[in-house]
């Protein structure tokens, strides 16, 4: 189908590529190139969906303290990875797995042991808040 549209600034229209079903008052289409559908909108709903989407931005933890290291010993190949945290990191996950720590004059401690590592092993430290909020991945190489 073909459409020609003149004078958009006189109607307020504008394009938009991000419709979305689940919002009141969009345009569904069962067209299975929907990603490639452009369609045409009142400019105020095109701009209602540029907000919705500055809205949906991810929240992240920021830990007012967070201080990480890995000590590794060559000889017998162990990688430990220690932690100090603040008091408002309720846990912290080391390559995805959960790990305990002791809260100890209001910060976090943790310390874990990784046995036949080989040098230069990189570990991924997650901090989460009491909400299951998460940080950014901070990373430590044995070394």
């Amino acid at each position: 189908t073909n459409l020609k549209v003149t004078g958009v600034d006189q109607f307020n229209l504008a394009y938009s590529k991000d419709i979305d079903a689940g919002n009141e008052g969009d345009i569904v289409t069962d067209n299975e190139d929907a990603e490639n559908t452009l369609y045409l909108v009142s400019r105020t709903f095109a701009a209602s969906l540029a907000e919705e989407a500055e809205e949906e931005a991810p929240v992240v933890f920021t830990p007012d303290s967070f201080k990480i290291s890995c000590s590794y010993a060559s000889r017998i190949k162990i990688a430990t990875v220690n932690l100090i945290s603040s008091k408002d990191v309720a846990y912290v996950t080391i390559n995805g797995v959960k790990v305990p720590g002791w809260n100890l004059f209001g910060k976090l401690l943790v310390s874990k042991s990784y046995t036949r590592v080989p040098a230069g092993t990189t570990y991924e430290i997650v901090a989460y808040n009491a909400d299951g909020v998460a940080s950014v991945p901070y990373t430590v190489t044995a070394e």
